[in-house]
């Protein structure tokens, strides 16, 4: 039986963990992909680690958060297995708020690290979310580069403990 084959077949399994055995058992395959281009799974574990990685070493801890804004994309994928790599919580922004919405969000997650697209950013101009740091999730000018701000390739994130407990991410809708 393969590791996903086992971690499938158990009482619970974590994101993180099947996106590593899909690693392992399936390196070249896509496992993600966007108009912009596609993740194997090799390259979305090895992005989700080195995020994590750096989370953690920005004092990101366990059941911490961070918050993320911005259209779907691989690359916003990567940042939330990476969260929950970290052990932290995944604040997901909608994307049809207000810019003023979006930001008391953001500061309700408590994050200490935005990642957001041009768009978010821009719907977000003016507005106060928070001491954060601003990311940019598509390697925009609007925020630090994500592929920058990475850990180095191959860097692993300290082990963190999940449970079915463990909280997994804020959701926030157009009724938050």
């Amino acid at each position: 039986m393969t590791d996903s084959a086992r971690l499938l077949a158990s009482d619970f399994a974590s994101l993180p963990d099947l996106v590593a055995a899909h690693a392992q058992e399936r390196p070249e395959q896509t496992a993600i992909a966007d108009p912009d281009g596609r993740l194997t799974w090799a390259a979305l574990d090895d992005q989700a680690s080195r995020i994590a990685a750096r989370l953690q070493a920005e004092g990101v801890h366990e059941g911490g958060a961070t918050a993320i804004a911005g259209l779907n994309s691989a690359a916003q994928v990567a940042v939330i297995i990476g969260t929950l790599r970290a052990g932290a919580v995944a604040g997901l922004v909608t994307n049809s708020a207000t810019g003023e919405q979006m930001a008391a969000m953001i500061r309700d997650t408590g994050a200490a690290h935005l990642f957001c697209d041009a768009r978010a950013a821009e719907d977000l101009g003016g507005h106060d979310f928070g001491d954060v740091q601003l990311i940019a999730i598509d390697d925009a000018a609007h925020g630090l580069p994500l592929s920058e701000w990475m850990a180095p390739t191959g860097t692993r994130p300290s082990p963190v403990t999940v449970t079915p407990e463990t909280r997994f991410n804020i959701i926030y809708s157009s009724g938050t």
